[in-house]
């Protein structure tokens, strides 16, 4: 992670043209706009009175450590590195990715890939950067990202607000978009008693959604059960936004015994245009 690598990703969130690395804690542009390289190493590229940062806390993002040493997204990982394309060079931005713990493991076996972290919260993107070894960039996720186009040969979006027009824009001829949706009963078990949210198939939902812009290559269904700790439990409450859980305003208890993964991996094909 250099200033420069997280240079080659970038353009200009003012005028739009290619950033490039002005030593090692400052990126520019030829019109003459600068830009501070964070001290925890990511570009901050928030700018203008929209832009606001996600807040994130610290405790939520602990609280995905012990999930995945347990080992409860294993089989997710597993999924993910199925239908990530093998490219020698691959350069992936990560759009979500549980804070980089389902891309980490498989960027430590891809020596010669490159990421970019993209999120609006400055403790997700640190966070995303020191699990998986990727560059990172601070910005306003739902207005145009300050990303080069055709930069990337692969986006993943795992459990987070898709933006496939955007994607499409990022994403190399021959791309591929890589989401993960949860289905009905993922993580049933920290709902509420009594609380029974209206059934919906959320993976055909998305193939619709990204229709114009995307076609449906193939999915792999994660479903399995995992008991649950003394550490896992207390956690799964925590970090339940992070991992496909919803919000609650009622009080939610440690789920005793097991949990529910029901995850669906989707990979989709780049349109050469959009329809």
């Amino acid at each position: 992670m250099t200033a420069g690598s997280l240079a080659s990703w970038l353009r200009c969130p003012i005028c739009g043209r290619d950033l490039d690395a002005l030593g090692d804690e400052v990126l520019g542009c030829s019109s003459g706009h600068r830009f501070d390289v964070s001290k925890r190493g990511y570009a901050g590229l928030l700018v203008g009175k929209a832009a606001a940062a996600r807040p994130v806390t610290v405790g939520q993002l602990d609280a995905l450590d012990p999930l995945f040493a347990a080992g409860l997204f294993t089989t997710t990982t597993d999924a993910l590195d199925a239908v990530l394309p093998r490219t020698a060079e691959a350069r992936i931005l990560d759009a979500g990715s549980a804070a980089g713990h389902l891309l980490g493991p498989i960027l430590a076996n891809r020596s010669r890939a490159g990421a970019l972290a993209v999120g609006d919260s400055p403790a997700v993107v640190a966070r995303s950067m020191r699990n998986s070894r990727s560059d990172g960039l601070l910005c306003d996720t739902a207005h145009d990202w300050p990303v080069r186009d055709g930069t990337a040969t692969a986006v993943v979006n795992l459990l987070a607000p898709h933006r496939p027009a955007e994607f499409h824009r990022l994403l190399a001829p021959g791309g591929v978009f890589i989401a993960a949706v949860a289905g009905y009963d993922h993580l049933a078990e920290l709902r509420p008693a009594g609380e029974y949210p209206e059934w919906r198939d959320a993976a055909a939902e998305l193939v619709d959604d990204v229709f114009p812009w995307f076609e449906h290559d193939q999915s792999r269904t994660v479903t399995e059960q995992h008991e649950t700790s003394g550490a896992t439990g207390p956690a799964l409450v925590e970090a339940r936004e992070l991992i496909g859980g919803t919000a609650t305003a009622r009080a939610v208890e440690p789920p005793a015994g097991s949990i529910t993964i029901d995850l669906t991996v989707i990979r989709f094909r780049r349109r050469r245009r959009p329809v």
